[in-house]
């Protein structure tokens, strides 16, 4: 596992992560349009992000699962004009667990396919993952992020920077 910042594009656009409850399995979020686009610098030069398909969850009470049926992003640089397109169907587990200090712990517990970047570290190349991996991400009282750790070591991971380039 390594230390970086990170950033679930699927959460980061389209999930409330709101409280688990200790209820019995519901539909959270039915899967509503996830469309959306916006630029981010984390290749080291702007890329283009467009995300169209479904994204919804369901609520465990202690976790919830997403899930994004036919979710894609087209990343295109936006320098040379250079594009691809990703599944990021999902689907995920997230728990969030607080903290004595009044922050909390998300954990993510991911299958499928995802895309991972981190949109406040340029530097952290945006990467396509493929198959089972852990993200253990941890936010103070006000919400800011603090330390993640990210196992891929059972997923295929791209960079999808150098795939644009």
């Amino acid at each position: 596992m390594r230390k970086s910042a990170i950033t679930l594009l699927v959460l980061l656009l389209m999930l409330p992560a709101g409280a688990a409850l200790a209820d019995p399995p519901k539909l959270g979020v039915p899967p509503v349009p996830a469309d959306d686009s916006f630029v981010v610098p984390n290749c080291g030069f702007d890329v283009q992000i467009d995300v169209t398909g479904k994204v919804g969850e369901i609520d465990f009470g202690d976790s919830i699962r997403l899930i994004a049926p036919g979710e894609t992003v087209t990343l295109t640089n936006r320098g040379n004009g250079n594009a691809t397109t990703v599944n990021v169907a999902g689907p995920g587990r997230l728990t969030e667990v607080a903290n004595p200090d009044g922050g909390f712990t998300s954990t993510l517990r991911g299958t499928g396919n995802w895309l991972v970047f981190n949109i406040d570290d340029p530097s952290d190349p945006i990467k396509h993952v493929t198959g089972r991996f852990t993200i253990i991400a941890t936010f103070d009282a006000n919400g800011a992020f603090v330390t993640a750790d990210e196992d891929f070591g059972r997923a295929r991971v791209v960079n999808l920077c150098e795939v644009l380039r």
